[in-house]
């Protein structure tokens, strides 16, 4: 509602995690992709083509290569995204 507060949503590393490879998709329950980015600094804002998306459950997939104690390690998560208006 562009107050500020939870107006976009975003992926966190934790400090001290670096972050070789980020890959972020959020879909509607369609399956219709609504937001693909690769960098650690954007977000969704919970528009698709410059219009907002009606309140729902959208799906995310994240994949990512981090380096953790020296290691890299691929991860993957998935979830929801709950749009309240």
């Amino acid at each position: 509602n562009g107050d500020g507060i939870n107006d976009n949503w975003q992926v966190f590393a934790a400090s001290g995690i670096q972050i070789n490879y980020l890959e972020v998709k959020i879909f509607d329950r369609w399956g219709n992709m609504m937001k693909e980015f690769y960098n650690i600094n954007d977000g969704w804002n919970g528009d698709f083509r410059s219009e907002a998306m009606n309140p729902g459950v959208y799906v995310y997939y994240i994949i990512a290569r981090v380096v953790s104690c020296g290691q890299e390690i691929e991860l993957f998560k998935e979830g929801d995204i709950t749009i309240v208006k």
